[in-house]
């Protein structure tokens, strides 16, 4: 199997995960602008705009570099969702994908976007892709797939703490280990965790999509 395949698979594999999880969780109904205010609140407003800005870098440069790993970049409109996600050293949000080339096509994606901070130092990697049927077979625009995030992925973020306040729901980031590790033996301690986010945090390790 192809370094590309086995990506593809191990991505495929993590979205069942993602399908079987959050059942049990409590859903909040915060909007956006209340989830960002959170984020930045307890995050810091500098430290959010940095780690977006840095997100947004890595992605141009994985995209100008014709990365496989990020192929659908490369191929449609994108976009980066405004709600970051955090906990302590980890963060959660989405990419938009509108698939302007296909005449006929009536799917657009979300794909699940991870950073893991270790020493002071922010990596990232894509998680498994959610398919976003069109209505009617209308294209959906970049506001409207981030309607679609705002329900299908970020509504666990927070969760109401015994005193009824909003806190980070740490299931929330359940799915962002279980994309990590697959096709790697499970790490137990911090370092070996820390490995394998670097290990699958380099792109470059797929090939590019010219690659024979």
């Amino acid at each position: 199997m192809s370094n590309l395949n086995k990506y593809l698979f191990y991505t495929i594999l993590s979205l069942f995960i993602v399908g079987c999880k959050g059942k049990n969780e409590e859903n909040n109904s915060l909007d956006t602008n209340e989830l960002i205010r959170y984020s930045k609140y307890h995050f810091g407003e500098t430290n959010y705009a940095n780690v977006q800005r840095s997100i947004k870098d890595s992605l141009n440069v994985w995209r100008e570099n014709k990365l496989s790993a990020y192929q659908k970049l490369i191929m449609y409109d994108w976009g980066v969702d405004p709600i970051l996600c955090f906990n302590k050293d980890k963060l959660v949000t989405t990419l938009l994908i509108r698939d302007n080339v296909h005449e006929n096509s009536t799917l657009d994606y979300l794909i699940y976007f991870y950073g893991v901070k270790i020493i002071d130092n922010w990596y990232f990697f894509q998680g498994p892709t959610l398919v976003i049927p069109r209505e009617q077979g209308k294209p959906l625009n970049f506001d409207q797939l981030h309607e679609q995030a705002l329900k299908k992925v970020f509504r666990g973020y927070l969760k109401k703490s015994p005193t009824g306040k909003w806190e980070i729901n740490e299931r929330f980031f359940s799915d962002f280990t279980s994309s990590a590790f697959n096709g790697y033996s499970r790490p137990y301690t911090k370092a070996q965790w820390d490995s394998v986010y670097l290990e699958i945090s380099n792109p470059w390790k797929w090939g590019k999509v010219d690659d024979k």
